[in-house]
Order: C-alpha cells, then structure tokens, then sequence
C-alpha cells in the first residue's frame, strides 16, 4: 500500500486521502453519538430509578407505620407496572414486609443483583414523622434499555455506512469525469505525438486547468511544425548540436583527468560503462575489470535489496540526486571512507548514474582530532564551573560561621542579604556544570531556583506568600544571566522581607518576555504595601535599589522604570544580546 501511494498520481492521492478523512470523521461521529446514547439511556433509567424511591418514600410510611401491610404489597404490585423493574423488598424492624420479584428471576438471583453491572441495585430509607419506619430495596435491570441502545446504534452505523458510499461514489465519478478521462485523452494525443504524429491534437474543450494545459500543448506541437518546416532553422539546428558534441567531448576529457572518481552506470543492470583515470587509479582495477563490475562489488556494505532501496527515490523521480557517506573497497581489499554525490541520467531510451566520489579520510581523521579537542575543553569548562561553584559555597559557609558570632539582628541581616547575592551567582555555575550547553543559560530553570531558595529563608509557613513565574524559553550568556540573577534576589528579597506586613493578598508576580527579536523585557511586581514615596531612578539611596540600578545600567546596558499602583512594579527592558554580536 505504501508504495502504491508513493507512486501513485497526485490525483489518486487525493481521491484516497479524501476517502480516509471521510471515513475516519464518520466512523468517529458515529462512535460519539452511540456512546452518547448509552450514556444518556442509563442516566434516564436512574433518574426513573430514583423517582420511584422517592414515591416510595412518600407512599408507604403511613401503611408502615400502622403496620398496614396489604397496603405496602398492593403498593409493590403497582410499581411493577415498571418494566425493567426486576426485585423490590419493603423492610420494617429488619423483618421483610413483602417483597416481589420479576417472573424471570429468582432469590438466587439477589447476589448477582449487587455485583453484575447489568442491574442498578439501590436502597432507600422510609422515615414516618422523623421516625425511621423501613427501608425499600429495588432492582433495575438494564438489559431493555442496552437493547434499544444496540438497535439505535445498527442504524446509526447503517446510515454511515451508506454517507460513507455516497460520498465515494460523488466523488469517484466527478474524479472520472472531469480529471481521469480527460487525462486519459491527453495521454492518447501524446502518445501520438511521440511517435511522430505532429498532426494530432488533443481534444479536451474544458475550461479548467487540465483544459488550459492541452492548449498550450496544442500551441507548442504548433510551433514544433512550424520550426521542422524550416530548412534554415534545421542547419542552424544540426550546427548547434554538433558545436554541443565537441563541447560534450571536451567535458568528458575534464571528467577523465579530474582527481575526483568519477563512475557511470547503467541505471538497469548497474554495470559500469565509464570511470574516470582518478577512479580507476584509486580503487586499482582496470577498465577491462570494472566493466564486468557493479557498485556492489566496491560498496561492501550494500547488497542488491539496499541498493535499490537506496536509488528508488532518483528511479521515481522523488529525488534529483543522492549524497551519502559510504566505505569503498580497494582491489587489494583495502577500505577508504567516501562520500558520494549520485545523480540520474536520462538520454533519450537509455538511463545511467553518474556518481562523482570524493575519498573523505582525511577529513574524518581532521573532524575526530578537532571533536576530541572540543570535548577535552568541554571538560575542563565544566571543572571550572564547578570549582568555583564550591569556592561560593565556601564563601557561604564561612559568611554563615561569621554571621552566627554577631547578636545585632542589622550585622545578621546584612550578611544573610550578601549570601543570597553569592548563593545566586553559584546557582548559576552549578546549573551550567549540569547544562548541555555551557554558553548559555536557560533562564526559566535558573530563576525557579533562586525563587526556591528565597522562599525557603523568608516565607512564613503561616503568612504564605505566592510567586507566580512568567517567563519565556530564553538563553541567556554567563553575564546577563548573573546580573538578572542579582536583580531578582534583590527585588524579591526585598518584598519578603518589606512587602507584606499588613497584607492579606501576599503575591509576587515575575515576568522575563522577549517581545521583540532582540529586547528582553523583565518585571518583578508585588501587591504588598509600596514605597512610601516615589523614587526617581536616577537618586536611589538603598543599598539594593543601587545594586538593581547598576546592574540593569552597567552590566544589562538596559533601562530602568519603577511604577505604583496597584501592584509596585520594576520594569527592565534591555538587548538580548550586544552590538558587537549582533554584526
């Protein structure tokens, strides 16, 4: 089927592909809409179900209450009316009142009631005055109702069925009228033509494309005969093929003395019909051999299956040319690594392969040396970042050993600020050591971690405050990557620890956007209480908002904009990558 479809017209493609679109959407309505039924045919039998428990609970509790017990039997008999009704039990005290079952089933049946899923089995409670008086036990079967289902289903599946054939038939006869016999008219008059017939047209008046296409075929055998009538034209004609044919003679001398091998093939039986000198002086047989031979004798690891799997796609004309890397084999057996450029011929019945074959040892020897190398440097990158990893984690250490000799909570605090900013700048070096890509950082992983890490330190379990991250798959080197960090920590420290004092709604919002091809735009916001005055960005005095300042300036070469309302917010917008780079 498969190579059918390969090979076949592009009409018939589409005429197929239609038929399986149609069929598939059919067949799954169909299936929707008898899964629906089901559905909706067993929830109507339990809303009946659960009407004829609450009637139950309304009728009887009075006759049991009063111990009126022809009552309740008469009462069970009435429901019965009931078809899919199959077992009712009315009980007082623990003791059956009465209880009825279908002409089909027996008591033995009672254990299949609860456990076959044919059946709805439910009870009910029968309160009189408060007073719990009973209880009612029935049994629904679903068997009518999966019948009925079953019919509704047939005719659902019939009526698709014959959609299905209709539209199969619409369009096969449209596909027949106005493509397949047109085509099949152009075919006759071409074949005519082929064969010398310059005075056959193609009789096809439509007005469509294929109509428009036999004209111009019609024009074009035209012009053909007029051309032929014409001695002049014919000399001039012969002259330009004989100047192409010692132009032609020359080329095959360039092809013959070219370094490159050079092979071409009969494209039937694949035997060789020229090699160029290159050719012949590498691989070491003569012509007189290699006449004799095929590819298959000098590409070891092809057979005559994977061959012509191989050159199928040129055959069919899916391909213009083939480039693969393969391994030939010497006439002393000796191997070299090639790789070869395969290309189809066509002149006039005869059909060759041209392969022109470049030897590639020394190329792949080049690429493992140049391939090691970058793996070596790989390594020692990685080692580097990881070293300095852990000499930030000592510098942690020793800050937090430094920091638990100190009883002013401002020492401790401004210890605790600087550790976070060197816990955020190690984060970035571990994260590149188990990165792929030791270039670039993937900011969203590397944001999650420091927001991580802060909530770990600042967040009150009993005051939770949310952090909702926003941010876009973005890459970004070593520099920018540690000065986003910095800003980050900085501003989101600063709302944990500030933010949120009176606060109900504690939530902090950060957005990293690219929204233009090279701007990166980065907003950490917080519904907490604000600054007490506006700041201009220009004369901040913290600690902090300077740090945030000089990193977006300095280090993002970006812009700075601080904003309040209802939320503060801290806009950075800045390149994604520098000039420089960009040219």
């Amino acid at each position: 089927m498969l190579n059918w479809f390969k090979s076949a017209s592009i009409i018939h493609k589409f005429t197929f592909s239609l038929m399986v679109i149609i069929l598939m959407i059919m067949l799954t309505l169909s299936a929707a809409l008898v899964v629906y039924n089901f559905k909706a045919g067993e929830k109507t039998l339990n809303q009946t179900f659960d009407n004829i428990l609450s009637k139950t609970g309304i009728s009887l509790p009075s006759a049991l209450w009063k111990f009126n017990h022809d009552h309740v039997a008469e009462y069970v008999d009435s429901v019965f009316i009931n078809e899919d009704l199959v077992y009712t039990c009315i009980k007082s005290d623990g003791e059956v009142v009465t209880e009825k079952f279908h002409p089909k089933f027996q008591p033995e049946d009672l254990p299949r009631f609860r456990e076959d899923s044919k059946f709805i089995f439910k009870e009910h409670p029968i309160f009189y005055q408060e007073n719990r008086v009973g209880h009612v036990v029935m049994v629904l079967s679903k068997e009518r109702i999966r019948r009925q289902m079953m019919k509704q289903s047939l005719i659902i599946i019939s009526l698709a069925f014959i959609n299905i054939v209709a539209i199969f038939v619409t369009t096969f006869y449209l596909s027949k009228k106005h493509i397949f016999i047109p085509l099949k008219e152009f075919e006759r008059s071409v074949n005519q033509i082929s064969r010398g017939n310059l005075d056959a047209r193609i009789r096809i008046d439509t007005q469509d494309e294929i109509g428009t296409v036999a004209k111009a075929f019609d024009q074009m055998v035209e012009n053909l005969q007029a051309t032929m009538a014409s001695r002049d034209e014919l000399e001039q004609e012969i002259a330009v093929r004989k100047a192409a044919e010692e132009h032609s003679s020359v080329l095959a001398g360039i092809l013959e003395q070219s370094m490159n091998e050079i092979y071409v093939f009969d494209a039937v039986d694949l035997k060789f019909v020229m090699v160029n000198e290159g050719a012949k002086k590498n691989i070491g047989y003569a012509m007189a051999e290699l006449e004799r031979m095929t590819p298959l004798e000098i590409q070891s690891e092809y057979n005559r299956s994977s061959y012509a799997e191989l050159i199928e796609p040129l055959l069919s004309g899916e391909e213009t040319a083939l480039h693969f890397n393969t391994v030939h084999r010497r006439k002393d057996h000796s191997t070299y690594p090639v790789e070869v450029y395969l290309q189809l011929m066509r002149f006039d019945s005869v059909s060759v392969f041209a392969a022109v074959i470049l030897d590639i040892t020394e190329r792949l020897a080049s690429n493992e040396k140049l391939l090691a190398s970058v793996k070596e440097k790989e390594v020692l990158l990685r080692e580097i970042h990881h070293r300095v990893k852990n000499n930030m984690q000592i510098i942690q250490s020793l800050l937090n050993l430094q920091m638990g000799k100190f009883d002013n909570p401002d020492l401790v605090r401004v210890f605790q600020d600087s550790n976070n900013r060197i816990k955020s700048m190690a984060l970035i070096h571990e994260t590149l050591y188990l990165s792929d890509d030791l270039a670039n950082l993937e900011i969203r992983v590397y944001v999650g971690q420091i927001t991580s890490y802060l909530s770990k330190i600042y967040i009150d379990p009993n005051r939770p405050v949310h952090i909702d991250l926003d941010i876009d798959e973005i890459c970004l080197d070593l520099d920018k990557s540690i000065a986003c960090g910095l800003i980050i920590n900085e501003l989101v420290t600063n709302a944990l620890k500030y933010a949120f004092t009176d606060i109900e709604k504690r939530e902090i919002h950060i957005r990293f956007k690219q929204e233009a091809p090279n701007r990166i735009f980065l907003v950490v916001s917080d519904t907490g209480t604000g600054l007490s005055e506006s700041i201009d960005p220009d004369h901040i005095e913290t600690l902090g908002l300077k740090i945030v300042q000089m990193l977006a300036q300095d280090q993002l070469d970006g812009n700075l904009s601080i904003v309040q309302g209802e939320r503060l917010s801290f806009c950075i917008d800045f390149p994604l990558r520098d000039e420089e780079e960009q040219i």
